[in-house]
């Protein structure tokens, strides 16, 4: 069992994470009984540092927010993510795909992240009512699925400008700002019997790049607002579906 407490003394572990200078680890943290992180390495700068925690379940405020360092964890094992958990984060270790099974992920955590994550797959969120921010502003991110989320928080995407699809099948209410200005927007893919909030300046900046919105299982058509997705409907460049 790797416990960092075993080898080395309080004085020595002091040491080291006041002056950042965690050579004699090998420049690699490992504890196994690790289960919360807190902010200990936001602004971490040290593109050379490993976190290894296997069992790691929650990630705390400010967790790794501004942080270069390399995760070797599953994110996939965590149930709750913090806000600002993953702000700015620019280290290595994401895949490419990430899935978040955490049913409790708050305002801005993954904000501006950018560690080469291009797709999510988020089953364990099913809501984000008054939540802002919380994937705004990825970096890399090009496609999008929460199977279960029902209601989307305030600019929840909002610029990111990689985002090519959304599928959200789902989704009932939006909140303000859902889709802002993501310029290359494809395709997007809602459901539910009904859905609400369409007005809310939904897809501002964003109409001109979308060419298919598909509408899983639509009982009330959603009234599209003027700031919302009209202009689109209006040019012919968009092609929406309700199956």
């Amino acid at each position: 069992m790797a416990r960092l407490l075993d080898r080395f003394t309080d004085a020595e572990l002091m040491k080291m994470l006041i002056t950042r200078d965690l050579s004699p680890m090998n420049n690699i943290i490992e504890d196994d009984e690790i289960t919360h992180l807190g902010r200990l390495f936001s602004y971490c700068t040290d593109t050379s540092i490993v976190l290894r925690f296997p069992n790691l379940t929650r990630a705390l405020d400010y967790a790794l927010s501004n942080s270069k360092v390399t995760v070797d964890f599953d994110m996939s094992n965590l149930t709750y993510i913090g806000p600002s958990a993953f702000t700015y984060f620019d280290g290595a270790g994401l895949p490419k795909k990430l899935t978040l099974n955490a049913p409790d992920i708050k305002e801005l955590a993954f904000m501006y992240a950018d560690a080469g994550v291009e797709e999510i797959d988020a089953p364990g969120i099913t809501s984000l009512r008054g939540i802002r921010n919380v994937f705004c502003g990825m970096k890399s991110l090009k496609k999008f699925r929460a199977q279960n989320l029902t209601y989307t928080g305030t600019y929840t995407f909002y610029v990111c400008f990689k985002l090519e699809v959304i599928d959200l099948p789902s989704v009932t209410t939006f909140e303000y700002g859902t889709f802002d200005y993501l310029t290359s927007l494809k395709t997007v893919r809602l459901g539910g019997a009904t859905i609400t909030g369409f007005d809310n300046n939904v897809f501002t900046g964003s109409t001109t790049s979308v060419t298919a919105i598909i509408m899983d299982h639509l009982t009330n058509i959603p009234t599209f607002g003027t700031l919302a997705m009209l202009p689109t409907m209006r040019n012919g460049t968009c092609m929406c579906l309700v199956i």
